[in-house]
């Protein structure tokens, strides 16, 4: 059941990208692009500095560092349903109310003190 979750989970997780993370491959992509633009026209004008000695190298992992900084990139038009998505992975998953560990329903009793515990706490034990 939960290899079936997986893959709505990991397209869940997808969905939240970090807004620094973005603004920083940006930034790289937009430098290494210019960089890479101003060899490649270079080498078109004048094909001896492909047999110079770092110059492919140069090139290549300059077009490496731009691909891996366009994946990084959300998509502008992306749509964002995190309440489907979460629904489907809540189908595949186990819920807690259904079995215990011993195989016994979980009593009302035992989950109310737990879920309380975690509402208080969760405010200081969450990240910011």
């Amino acid at each position: 059941r939960l290899k079936k979750a997986y893959i709505p989970a990991n397209k869940y997780l997808n969905l939240f990208t970090s807004p620094m993370l973005v603004i920083i491959a940006k930034n790289i992509g937009f430098f290494a692009g210019a960089i890479l633009l101003v060899l490649v026209t270079l080498t078109l004008i004048n094909e001896e500095l492909l047999f110079a000695d770092n110059i492919p190298l140069a090139i290549t992992v300059l077009g490496i560092t731009v691909s891996v900084c366009r994946a990084l990139i959300p998509d502008a038009n992306q749509v964002y349903c995190p309440d489907s998505l979460m629904k489907e992975v809540l189908q595949h998953t186990p819920s807690p109310k259904s079995s215990s560990p011993r195989g016994r329903p979980f009593s009302r009793r035992t989950c109310r003190p737990v879920s309380l515990r975690n509402g208080t706490f969760s405010t200081i034990s969450t990240p910011s």
